[in-house]
């Protein structure tokens, strides 16, 4: 399984050092005093204190200029698009899913929400290492999903159609079955009887992310857990995962992880 990494941060405090880096992760700032304003669709939103909101990085950066006081919880993009697949594979969570976008993830912070919030700030100031990482994405899931079942509650509309979440689960369920094999969006196109160009746009409109995004997601975690759980080496993973060239898929996990796979070993996986 995928290590994501959390943080949290004390507006008054930390700010600049709060700020993520740009595209590499989403923020729940937790308005304690002071208002923001955020522009979205080419509609000005005005969002008061005690107001959990999720924000992009560079329009986290804008709305520290009026805030006087609260918290910011930073998380991985890939951790909310892991959530998202897993509401559109379970039937029952296609309601929730709709809202588990950064756009529309702003509520009241309830006492519930408050609990939540008050149990990932201790968690992460304990000094207490042992699954520390584990209870941060159990307690980030949980409020995540807490703020958008919240926000479902307060919208009833639907945003996408039915038809087009069917096509984004098969093709889910199509790349957990075959990115061993299939690496290509136009491969995963044909399989779903339509043009390449058709699939992009609908994966990328509900879930955030491009179609070879979520292919390259599958190939990675694979590849990490490879590495974690049985020790393999590139050489061993990129035979494993289907790659002839070896310095192919060295490339390939440097681009997406920052880091070449020996560097990566060291500090993540140790």
């Amino acid at each position: 399984m995928q290590k994501f990494t959390f943080s949290v941060k004390s507006v008054t405090t930390h700010y600049p050092s709060c700020l993520p880096k740009v595209g590499s992760h989403y923020s729940l700032l937790w308005l304690q005093n002071g208002e923001i304003q955020t522009v979205r669709n080419g509609s000005i939103n005005l969002i008061n204190q005690n107001t959990l909101t999720c924000l992009r990085s560079e329009e986290l950066q804008d709305a520290l200029k009026t805030v006087s006081g609260g918290y910011i919880f930073n998380f991985p993009v890939e951790f909310l698009a892991r959530l998202q697949t897993e509401m559109i594979m379970t039937g029952d969570g296609l309601g929730v899913f709709n809202f588990l976008v950064p756009e529309k993830l702003c509520t009241t912070v309830t006492p519930e929400i408050q609990l939540l919030l008050g149990s990932l700030l201790r968690e992460y100031e304990s000094e207490k290492d042992i699954c520390r990482n584990e209870m941060m994405t159990g307690l980030m899931r949980l409020l995540l999903l807490q703020m958008a079942r919240d926000c479902e509650i307060d919208d009833v509309s639907l945003p996408y159609s039915l038809e087009d979440i069917r096509l984004v689960n098969r093709f889910i369920d199509l790349v957990k079955k075959n990115f061993m094999t299939l690496k290509r969006v136009s491969e995963y196109a044909d399989l779903l009887h339509i043009s390449p160009n058709y699939l992009n746009i609908k994966i990328k409109r509900i879930s955030g992310f491009t179609a070879s995004y979520h292919i390259h997601n599958a190939i990675l975690e694979e590849a990490i857990g490879k590495a974690r759980n049985e020790g393999m080496g590139l050489k061993q993973i990129a035979y494993h995962l289907g790659y002839e060239d070896v310095a192919y898929f060295s490339k390939f996990f440097k681009k997406a992880t920052g880091k070449n796979f020996a560097k990566f070993k060291c500090l993540e996986l140790n």
